[in-house]
C-alpha cells in the first residue's frame, strides 16, 4: 500500500499538482474518493504484477486523457462493486503503456538499511540525518557549513552512548519537502519517494559542481580529512564512508560508531539530542 500511495505522489508531483487539482476543476465534485480508490486500485495492479513507472509526467498525461473513467462517477448518485471494477480494469489498460516490467534485484544490506531508516519516526532518528545535499544547488561551489554540520553530526553519533545501532549521514536524501523543492527548482527532475521522504540522489549536484560522482566523491574525502575531528573517529568515517545504489539513485553515506574515546570536533563535545545536535560541556 505505501509503495502505491508513494507512486501515485511521484506521478502528481511530476506536473507540481495533486490527484484532486490534477482533475477536477471544482472542489465539490461528487465522488472524488470514488476516484481516487478507483486509481489507487489500477496501479495497486500493475504494481503487484512487479511494473514500475517509466515516465511519470507520460503516466499523469494518461490519467488526464482517462478523466472520462472519472467524469462518469462523478454524476453517479449510487456506485456499485461491478462498476468500480470495470473501471479499474479501464484505467490499467491505459496506464500500463507507461509502465514497464521491473527486473527484480537483490537489495543490498545497506540498501535495506536505508528503507529502515527511513521510516523511523523524528523521535528515532537520534542516529540517522539527512542531507540532500552540499550546496545551495544554484551555486558551482560547496557550502563549507553543511560539512561542518556533517562532521559534528558524526561526532555528536559516536558520543551518544543509548544508541544501540550504527550513526549513518546520508546525502541525497531531503530532510524536508522545502530542502527537495529548493532542488527541484534547478534540476527539474522527479526523485525517488520513499515514507513520504523525496530521495534525489547526488548525481545532478555532482555533476553541476564537480562534473561527476567521482570528482564529487573525492572531494568530499578531501573536506572531511580537513575537519577538525578527532582522529580515530576521522579514520573510521574515511575508512567506511561509500557511494550506494539506491533504487537507480547514488547516495554517500557516512558512518559513525562509539570510540574507546570520547570523539571531538574543534575540541568540542557533541551529541545527539532525539533528531538534533547538541554541544554539551566536555
Amino acid at each position: 500500500f505505501k509503495k502505491v500511495f508513494d507512486t501515485i505522489d511521484m506521478i502528481f508531483e511530476s506536473v507540481q499538482s495533486d490527484f484532486s487539482s490534477y482533475l477536477f476543476t471544482n472542489k465539490r465534485t461528487k465522488n472524488k474518493d470514488e476516484c481516487f480508490k478507483i486509481l489507487f486500485l489500477a496501479i495497486y495492479k500493475l504494481v503487484s504484477e512487479n511494473y514500475i513507472i517509466l515516465h511519470y509526467e507520460d503516466t499523469a498525461k494518461n490519467i488526464k486523457q482517462a478523466k472520462s473513467i472519472f467524469d462518469s462517477f462523478t454524476k453517479m448518485s449510487k456506485t456499485n462493486y461491478n462498476d468500480i471494477k470495470e473501471a479499474v480494469n479501464n484505467l490499467y489498460g491505459i496506464l500500463k503503456s507507461s509502465f514497464s516490467k521491473e527486473v527484480p534485484k537483490s537489495n543490498s544490506e545497506m540498501v535495506k538499511e536505508i528503507d529502515k531508516r527511513l521510516n523511523y519516526s523524528k523521535i528515532e532518528r537520534q542516529m540517522v540525518e539527512f542531507k540532500i545535499g552540499v550546496s545551495n544547488f544554484k551555486s558551482t561551489s560547496i557550502n563549507k557549513s553543511v560539512i561542518s554540520d556533517i562532521a559534528k553530526t558524526l561526532v555528536a553519533m559516536s558520543n551518544t552512548s543509548s544508541a544501540g545501532e550504527e550513526g549513518l549521514v546520508i546525502l541525497g536524501i531531503a530532510n524536508d519537502r522545502k530542502a527537495y523543492e529548493d532542488w527541484y527548482s534547478v534540476f527539474k527532475e522527479q526523485a525517488v519517494i520513499n515514507n513520504q521522504h523525496y530521495i534525489p540522489g547526488v548525481t545532478r549536484e555532482a555533476e553541476k559542481l564537480f562534473g561527476n560522482t567521482d570528482n564529487y566523491y573525492r572531494m568530499l574525502r578531501k573536506l572531511i580529512q580537513e575537519e577538525p575531528i578527532s582522529s580515530k573517529l576521522k579514520n573510521y568515517i574515511l575508512e567506511t564512508f561509500e557511494p550506494c545504489d539506491y533504487y537507480d539513485v547514488e547516495l554517500i553515506v557516512f558512518k559513525s560508531k562509539r570510540m574507546s574515546e570520547t570523539s571531538l570536533y574543534n575540541n568540542e563535545k557533541y551529541i545527539r539530542h532525539s533528531n538534533e545536535t547538541v554541544k554539551v560541556s566536555k
